[in-house]
């Protein structure tokens, strides 16, 4: 066998083994263009004033959570859902329990079941997914010279 169809049989053998491994999935931008209330990574939030709230006039009522899928195709080249829109989530729950905002906001993401299909995924027109996770702190802004009682901080 000569070097070269040796080096051409080594190529042609990672190839396959990169695409038995699937490469399907998705990916998209979390986007809150009509949120009414302030979302936040960290657990700080800033008043009217654009001050940050100390901890003491902050008081958690509630969990948000909210999960959706993005879609793909030809190995994520392809965005079916380029943005995800979570204002509407945001709005309703925030709203629900009479909060101020979101703090702590955590964003997961993880595989879905139509990435288990291993031989299809080699198919550049087998649909890939991703399901992202969304979870928070929904809180209530007290008001100057109030303090959240500690029986009640952190509870949902």
């Amino acid at each position: 066998m000569t070097p070269l169809r040796c080096i051409a049989k080594a190529v042609l053998a990672a190839c396959l083994a990169v695409a038995a491994t699937g490469c399907a999935g998705a990916r998209t931008a979390l986007v809150a263009p009509d949120s009414r209330y302030p979302v936040s990574l960290t657990r700080g939030v800033r008043d009217a004033d654009g001050e940050l709230v100390p901890t003491e006039r902050r008081l958690v009522v509630g969990k948000f959570e909210e999960s959706v899928t993005a879609w793909g195709l030809l190995y994520s080249a392809v965005n079916i859902t380029p943005t995800t829109d979570v204002s509407q989530a945001i709005n309703e729950q925030v709203s629900a329990l009479r909060g101020d905002a979101i703090v702590n906001l955590h964003i997961a993401t993880a595989d879905c079941a139509l990435d288990w299909f291993i031989p299809l995924n080699v198919i550049p027109i087998w649909p890939g997914c991703t399901n992202v996770r969304l979870e928070g702190e929904i809180v209530r802004v007290l008001p100057p010279g109030a303090q959240a009682s500690l029986a009640h901080r952190g509870a949902p």
